[in-house]
């Protein structure tokens, strides 16, 4: 009997654990909103939080979850975050989300209800109690208040407490293995709208919203008068608030005030056409704030928009469970300028294979020297100018142009190709490709092509930067070149196609032309594969002494494989490697990131070198010394090298960012981290 109960389900199972808060967007946020924004910013990186079984049906199971809230107040009771959440039963392994939250009144039936009926059509929901209402109200009738009052400062307070605990619970349904973290969306009705607006104007984390029955402009909507804005709209007229007093009293709390940063398309208003507490002046206000985004209106009044439920349910669902795609860019991209790269250098002779008719010219020549030739796998080799296949050219540097991709060393490429005769005989192999194109074939080699789609994009980003930048110098350069940039670690590794309707093209198309910029002007976006939890100052490795590349904390890579190594070594070995007797090796000093920038060794005959932290890594060995990141101590008869992560570790970090993707982190934050005080740009 005593087995047969341990094998029945625990109805009351409790589960506790911590989840990561995913850090503010602050990209493209004015000057004067950026103090704002960053008052919601959460100091602690992770956050406690118990989920207690309720209840299961059929379709799904209900529980009730708990969370500190990151700003206490002076009620207890309301320093706690209870929550109600629905999970669906299905087969899905990441499946949307979405925070609901509730009116001004203090009846929560039909809301859970919806969030039931949502959650039996696949989306997980959570339903939060906002400060003062439900479980966190006030024991004490002497401290019992309302979110929004004249008492501005009780006011704001509540606001950014009810800010901070919807960001939360983002975070935790983000941080959920059955919840896609980009899919991680908001709802709020009345009250819940008005907060709505302004949280997800806050953290863009929220990707899709949705605000019910809701509006802008607070004095507005105070100061019409409904039965439920009565008392408030009488205390401001007894105390001579006017509407700009008002304004300027609640822009902290004002849908407005963050409404330009809501994306349109992620934005669904849902209004009821009779509305007593939100005027049409009001709710017109804040969808031309959101750039007008979908709007649909209801034959109902703020009390009877229930009775349009279904169709209500179907139109959140619909909004919820849209998946952010992104067509492939059509070559070439508009305004993307075209770049070239190296694929091959001084060769004897190169194969190459055309699938369709080309054309050949010389560069910046319309004319072609020959056209529609059909040179399938055909050599090519520098004699007397250029020869391909059986046809001769006496020209030094011809460019072969198809509609179709050309293969070289087994890949396929876009774009046309350079043939260059070298000075020494040889024959320079050019790809040159429109920019956005070139992206594509350099994200999946760089970062790995099965990375989160949010790492694949902030990766899009950095290799964007980094071509642009290389291309702007070379054309600014006095001297004639026949490429931009090399195909490999030189600059960045470059492999021609990903393969179509890939995660990379999606993610380049997501973030077509977008540069990080300091001072207006793109940087080069330095990256490298594994940082070891500070990222390195440009200033120390390549002279870039910009705040964007002065180095960060990561604290995102320790699952990496070269998070941390070790390495043993003799003396003779190590002897082999630099080409002379070493008695003895140490850090002699070490950059602002705490990397080795001069090594002493120790000669056999007792005299001191100092070697160049990088110089001495790539001396002794790339595949042994991992970074310069390392400490060294004698171990009887060995040398003992530990160090952590894999590469320059200057600006981006790909684990780093694959690890904050997969705790929810979204591209514009990754960039954030790993170059602050950087913006994003559109170049073309």
């Amino acid at each position: 009997m005593l087995l047969l109960l341990l094998l029945l389900p625990q109805e009351n199972a409790v589960e506790e654990g911590k989840s990561r808060h995913r850090p503010l967007v602050l990209e493209g946020a004015p000057d004067d909103l950026r103090a704002l924004l960053a008052e919601h910013e959460i100091a602690d990186r992770d956050f406690p939080w118990t989920l207690s079984k309720k209840r299961e049906t059929a379709k799904l199971v209900e529980y009730e979850l708990t969370f500190p809230s990151p700003l206490k107040t002076d009620v207890e009771e309301n320093n706690t975050v209870p929550c109600k959440v629905w999970m669906p039963k299905d087969d899905q392994k990441r499946r949307p989300a979405a925070v609901m939250l509730h009116w001004l009144g203090g009846s929560f039936d039909i809301l859970e209800a919806v969030c039931a009926r949502m959650a039996e059509r696949g989306i997980t929901t959570l339903m939060l109690w906002m400060p003062t209402y439900g479980k966190r109200r006030a024991k004490d009738p002497a401290k019992r208040t309302k979110m929004i009052s004249l008492d501005n400062e009780r006011t704001l307070l509540l606001f950014k407490q009810a800010m901070l605990d919807i960001r939360r619970a983002g975070d935790w349904l983000a941080s959920r293995r059955d919840v896609e973290p980009s899919r991680v969306g908001l709802v709020g009705i009345s009250l819940g709208a008005v907060v709505g607006a302004v949280v997800s104007g806050i953290d863009l984390n929220f990707r899709r919203v949705a605000f019910l029955v809701g509006g802008g402009d607070l004095p507005g909507v105070v100061l019409h008068g409904s039965k439920e804005t009565a008392e408030i709209k009488k205390l401001a007229e007894e105390k001579g608030l006017g509407r700009d007093e008002l304004a300027k009293l609640w822009r902290p709390i004002e849908p407005l005030t963050y409404a330009s940063r809501l994306r349109t398309d992620r934005v669904l208003m849902l209004n009821a056409e009779s509305d007593q507490v939100f005027p049409r002046a009001c709710t017109d206000k804040l969808w031309e704030a959101c750039g007008k985004p979908e709007i649909v209106w209801y034959k109902a009044d703020h009390y009877t928009w229930a009775m349009a439920l279904p169709k209500i349910l179907d139109a959140l669902e619909k909004h919820l469970e849209k998946v952010e795609t992104y067509a492939a860019p059509a070559e070439p991209v508009a305004g993307a300028p075209l770049i070239r790269v190296l694929l091959k250098e001084n060769a004897a002779e190169v194969g190459l294979e055309f699938a369709g008719a080309v054309d050949v010219r010389r560069p910046g020549a319309a004319d072609p020297l020959a056209k529609g030739v059909r040179f399938g796998a055909c050599a090519a080799r520098a004699v007397e100018g250029v020869t391909v296949g059986d046809r001769a050219f006496r020209e030094p540097w011809i460019v072969l142009e198809s509609s179709e991709p050309f293969k070289f060393g087994g890949r396929a490429y876009e774009g046309s190709v350079h043939l260059v005769a070298s000075r020494a005989g040889g024959l320079h192999v050019v790809n040159e490709v429109d920019l956005e194109r070139y992206v594509a074939g350099v994200v999946g080699p760089e970062i790995g092509p099965k990375s989160p789609m949010e790492a694949l994009k902030a990766q899009a980003v950095c290799a964007r930067t980094y071509a642009y930048v290389s291309w702007v110098d070379v054309a600014k350069s006095a001297q004639r070149q026949v490429f931009d940039v090399y195909d490999d670690v030189r600059d960045q590794v470059y492999r021609g196609m990903p393969e179509k309707g890939s995660d990379v093209d999606k993610a380049v198309a997501a973030t077509a032309g977008r540069v990080v910029t300091w001072k207006e002007k793109p940087f080069k976006a330095f990256f490298s594969s594994t940082c070891g939890g500070q990222t390195e100052s440009g200033a120390e490795v390549f002279g870039a002494d910009i705040a964007p590349l002065a180095g960060a904390k990561c604290g995102s890579c320790g699952h990496a494989k070269h998070f941390a190594w070790t390495l043993r070594m003799k003396p003779a070995d190590l002897s082999a490697a630099l080409g002379f007797a070493v008695k003895d090796v140490a850090v002699a000093s070490s950059t602002r990131g705490g990397r080795a920038a001069r090594v002493a060794v120790t000669r056999g005959d007792g005299t001191e070198v100092l070697v160049a932290g990088p110089e001495f890594r790539k001396t002794v060995g790339y595949d042994k010394f991992r970074s310069t990141l390392f400490t060294v101590a004698r171990e009887g008869d060995e040398f003992v090298f530990k160090g952590n992560g894999w590469g320059h570790g200057v600006g981006l970090c790909q684990e780093g960012a694959i690890g904050m993707a997969r705790d929810g982190g979204g591209w514009e934050a990754i960039l954030q981290r790993y170059y602050p005080g950087a913006t994003l740009k559109g170049m073309y």
